[in-house]
């Protein structure tokens, strides 16, 4: 009997080794296709551009690195106003119609704004995606501003949605710009991989860090979270810790909607922190006090 037992035992121990060897084996194999995914949300297609939301859009294309074309837009709206670094999150493209009205909900603002595909995404080069990829392709979009078109740093604010705060953050925490704004994102790849996956040992499998929670605190720029109260993808805490690990001064506004709606849902609320902020950070008065 013990010894049906101890073989019962063994085979179920090894039936149970065999299945989590299977599931980290396989989220090791498709970790990049997890974080990176540019064939969602309507993928590599080209949208339009909406005659009717008046984008005073130029599109083209800049280098980055390893001969990666971006494609690129720049919007327009005030020629005197400031400039944001649109960093978009890890699917789509910038021609998608949600992220032109919100373009044109920026630009109408008085800002000008530079969005860019990352390696991979929309109309760029179709390399692969990998997490310093997407830092290379930020900093070409950040450089083009100030080699090519002589916008001063005070004049720029570093914007991150999703994924995109990830990029924006690490961005920030290597160039001059006047604030940093991040929406619905993580404190790390690993840290919401470990809330999915509990059982699996993310912390220690994950290539892919964007480690978001340990570049803040360094980073002596103005902060403004955005945040969904009710964001399914990015739960809310991760917003709240990261205002808690960004130093002063930092500001946290808690939103309606979901991931992806909260500019539409609470336009309002949304709107007028966004304004308020990137006005404040690239006004006269606080220019030489922003690293």
């Amino acid at each position: 009997m013990k010894t049906f037992l101890r073989r019962a035992a063994l085979t179920v121990f090894g039936v149970f080794a065999l299945s989590y060897g299977g599931m980290v084996a396989w989220l090791v194999a498709n970790e990049s296709a997890m974080v990176f995914q540019p064939a969602a949300y309507g993928g590599r297609e080209q949208v339009p551009v909406a005659d009717s939301l008046g984008l005073d859009l130029q599109a083209f294309e800049i280098g980055s690195t390893d001969g990666v074309r971006m494609a690129t837009w720049i919007i327009r709206g005030d020629s005197t106003g400031p400039w944001l670094v649109l960093c978009h999150g890890n699917a789509g493209n910038i021609t998608l119609a949600r992220r032109q009205r919100y373009y044109a909900d920026l630009a109408r603002a008085g800002f000008n704004l530079v969005a860019f595909d990352y390696r991979g995404f929309g109309a760029s080069s179709d390399v692969p995606p990998t997490e310093q990829g997407l830092y290379d392709d930020a900093t070409a979009a950040y450089r083009y501003l100030g080699d090519t078109l002589g916008v001063k740093p005070d004049r720029i604010v570093i914007y991150g949605h999703s994924l995109g705060g990830g990029v924006a953050t690490e961005l920030a925490a290597r160039v001059p710009a006047a604030g940093l704004i991040l929406e619905g994102t993580f404190a790390s790849v690993p840290a919401v991989g470990q809330e999915r996956y509990p059982w699996l040992p993310i912390a220690l499998l994950a290539d892919n860090r964007f480690d978001n929670a340990a570049k803040l605190p360094g980073i002596g720029k103005p902060v403004l979270i955005l945040h969904a109260r009710a964001d399914g993808t990015i739960p809310v805490s991760h917003g709240e810790r990261l205002h808690g690990l960004a130093r002063e001064p930092k500001e946290l506004v808690l939103l309606g909607g979901d991931h992806d709606s909260a500019w539409e849902a609470d336009r309002d609320r949304y709107m007028t922190a966004f304004t308020a902020f990137v006005r404040r950070v690239t006004a006269p008065a606080a220019l030489g006090v922003i690293p």
